[in-house]
């Protein structure tokens, strides 16, 4: 059950990094190519909190072993998530590449930007609309905030490349 709710998550964080933004200045700044830095979720951290303290409080060496092993495995999840590339275009098109469990996907679509800067909606070749909120935007970070489906957000951090 937990693990399936840390998937679903994931699966949360993973869909934000199909998001970008659109014209004028804020295209000067977004327009390259970005890689996650950090992500930030409570829902998130309060499951890798769990894990943890199973991996570390679970006596019984066959059980204690288990939650040691998801433990590492959620972590190198995570780990793999902030591999993830973004690619934004002037053209109005973007390509991710994520590689998660040795399995690479891309996803390519279309961005534009909304609200004055403060919001993007995507299109991803499957038809897939989304829209998330910019927090903030440098020529070397950015900032996007999504809701996790839980009452909660997830912040994820992009570093330029």
């Amino acid at each position: 059950m937990k693990t399936k709710s840390l998937s679903v998550l994931l699966t949360l964080c993973a869909s934000v990094t199909f998001f970008a933004c659109g014209s004028g200045d804020m295209s000067k700044l977004f327009v390259k190519k970005w890689q996650i830095e950090s992500i930030k979720s409570k829902a998130m951290d309060d499951q890798m909190a769990s894990y943890k303290m199973q991996a570390d409080t679970t006596k019984d060496s066959a059980s204690k072993a288990n939650a040691q092993a998801t433990y590492k495995m959620m972590t190198s999840m995570i780990e793999d998530m902030k591999k993830s590339t973004l690619e934004y275009r002037l053209d109005g098109t973007y390509e991710m590449s994520m590689t998660m469990m040795g399995q690479t996907q891309t996803d390519k679509g279309k961005w534009t930007l909304a609200d004055g800067g403060k919001k993007v909606i995507t299109t991803n070749d499957k038809q897939k609309v989304d829209t998330i909120s910019i927090a903030e935007m440098t020529s070397d970070k950015m900032t996007v905030v999504t809701s996790d489906g839980r009452g909660s957000t997830v912040t994820i951090t992009y570093k330029a490349l």
